[in-house]
């Protein structure tokens, strides 16, 4: 459950949207600029063996 309202929330703010640019953050996450809805927004993934998580950035 937790992970298919995830997928909703970041399906209603990116998507439809296109990605701008990829910036590898450290050895095992990478940031996204994906435009979308006229704005940008940072997307944060990371695939760190005890902390795994995706999610929105605000500056």
């Amino acid at each position: 459950m937790t992970l298919a309202c995830i997928t909703a929330e970041l399906k209603q703010t990116l998507c439809p949207g296109r990605i701008q640019q990829v910036t590898p953050v450290d050895e095992h996450a990478l940031g996204f600029e994906v435009y979308a809805g006229g704005a940008r927004h940072p997307l944060l993934v990371a695939l760190h063996p005890n902390s795994a998580r995706v999610h929105t950035v605000s500056y």
